[in-house]
């Protein structure tokens, strides 16, 4: 496996770093951090992060979800999403799915990253979090 891998990070895989350490969504966060996988994102991913992880609902402490998305935003490649003609459940998760395609047309190996698997085209650039540790070689 050629490193780094790219990655397009669902916002449940936010989330679940958030709610619940260690777990599998945090180990991605881990290797983001450590450089192991690129994020991808675009401005309506991060507004979608900002929007979501400060929603009253998960009582999580602005501070916490915020140096989460700048730790995501400093490591990211920053792409412009592909336009897409595809129909999703969610029309929120169009946006993941166009930029890991515009990261996938610049020629890197990106990975779409999500614990909603059915809300997306099956493909075998969409995975979830726990298979996305595996092919990094970080699966249990």
């Amino acid at each position: 496996m050629m490193f780094p891998l790219y990655i397009v990070l669902d916002t449940n895989i936010l989330v679940s770093a958030l709610w619940k350490n260690p777990s599998v969504a945090s180990q991605l966060v881990e290797a983001v951090d450590s450089g192991l996988l690129v994020p991808v994102v675009s401005d309506g991913i991060l507004d979608e992060y900002h929007e979501v992880l400060s929603r009253s609902k998960f009582k999580f402490a602005p501070a916490r979800y915020s140096s989460l998305i700048q730790l995501i935003s400093q490591r990211a490649e920053r792409v412009v999403p592909l336009a897409t003609v595809v129909s999703m459940p969610d029309a929120d998760d169009a946006v993941f799915y166009a930029t890991a395609l515009a990261s996938r047309a610049a020629g890197n190996v990106t990975y779409l990253v999500t614990g909603n698997l059915r809300h997306f085209p099956q493909e075998d650039f969409i995975v979830s979090p726990r298979t996305m540790l595996d092919i990094i070689g970080r699966g249990a």
